[in-house]
């Protein structure tokens, strides 16, 4: 029977072998795997992820030029006064409100990313963007009416307004956004009986959609339906 002499040798025994293992360890992590594994690399890379990607070269440049103006300041340390002498400034001045709100959105997402700086917390700069939103009233875009699309399908000669029908008829029957229509090709266009199935296979949402113009519902339908396919 091992005596109490030998169980404290072969305790401290284990230790160290133990100890040594984890130096072994850390010591490989550390220097060998280093060109096969760049830790810093790899979270940056995961970090970008975090953006969305349709427009992700749009936060990278309000996020440089928020930087460039910081570097020009002598700026080092980012904080809620540093933001608000920002969006003072005439540069930013010369902005809609609108677009002033939309560079607070991309500086929200990159400062927090790239330099741990959560500006939501900021309250006074958001109540000077408030306060700079007073008595504006957006310009609202014109639209076309229902009866205005209808008249643009029957009237306009096919002869030169061909693929714009065809795109008007895709996007409104079918609600899809700009960046949807530019995404599709000929092979999302399915003819089926009794009417015309489209795949919008990248959609906002990233899940695919379909949805079927039928033939008859209405006139304007029934004549350039044919028109989809050959488009």
């Amino acid at each position: 029977m091992p005596t109490s002499q030998s169980k404290n040798v072969n305790k401290i025994f284990t230790m160290e072998c133990i100890e040594s293992s984890s130096v072994a360890f850390v010591d490989h992590i550390s220097s060998g795997s280093d060109s096969e594994f760049d830790l810093e690399f790899e979270v940056d890379k995961a970090m970008k992820l975090l953006l969305p990607s349709a427009s992700k070269e749009v936060y990278e440049k309000a996020y440089d030029t928020f930087k460039e103006w910081c570097n020009k300041k002598k700026i080092t340390v980012v904080d809620q006064g540093v933001l608000m002498v920002y969006f003072s400034s005439a540069k930013m001045e010369s902005y809609k409100p609108s677009t002033a709100w939309c560079i607070y959105s991309k500086l929200k997402s990159m400062l927090e990313l790239n330099d741990g700086v959560d500006i939501s917390k900021f309250k006074k700069l958001q109540m000077l963007l408030k306060r700079k939103s007073t008595g504006y009233r957006p310009k609202k875009s014109r639209i076309l009416t229902l009866e205005d699309i209808y008249r643009f399908l029957k009237e306009a000669p096919d002869n030169n307004f061909l693929a714009v029908k065809v795109a008007m008829i895709v996007g409104v029957f079918g609600a899809c956004r700009r960046m949807e229509l530019v995404d599709m090709s000929v092979d999302d266009i399915e003819y089926i009986e009794g009417g015309i199935k489209i795949r919008v296979p990248k959609t906002k949402t990233k899940k695919i959609r379909e949805f079927v113009l039928r033939e008859g519902s209405e006139d304007v339908l029934e004549e350039k339906s044919s028109l989809v396919i050959q488009f």
